[in-house]
């Protein structure tokens, strides 16, 4: 079973305009579910697939802002 506050790494509802404002969000998101995944790895070794699922949604969100702030970079 997850152990992470899901009030951490939820989404906010509205986005925010300013691309900026929107990859603090994710990145955070971001930070607190890899620090959770790797915690659950290192305790139990069983891995929370929510936990999981909502680290790649937060990891496309920080993709897609930083897309949108420099299409031309081809990373």
């Amino acid at each position: 079973m997850s152990t992470t506050d899901r009030t951490l790494v939820k989404p906010p509802e509205e986005p925010h305009d300013d691309p900026a404002l929107r990859l603090d969000d994710a990145s955070d998101r971001a930070v607190v579910l890899a620090g959770d995944v790797i915690d659950q790895l290192h305790g139990a070794g069983d891995v929370d697939q929510e936990d999981v699922e909502d680290l790649r949604r937060a990891v496309s969100d920080v993709e897609d802002v930083l897309e949108e702030i420099d299409p031309e970079d081809d990373r």
